[in-house]
């Protein structure tokens, strides 16, 4: 694996991390939209 490579899935994990702490803190006021915000931050990940 390339260092480029590594350092690129790093950025995209920790981008990643950055959006499930997102969803995590929005999840009070977005309990109607649960099930939706679950299917999109997993779309996300894929």
């Amino acid at each position: 694996m390339k260092p480029g490579n590594r350092h690129l899935c790093t950025v995209l994990i920790l981008a990643d991390l950055r959006q499930l702490f997102r969803v995590w803190e929005m999840r009070e006021f977005m309990d109607i939209n649960k099930p939706l915000s679950f299917l999109t931050s997993g779309f996300f990940t894929l």
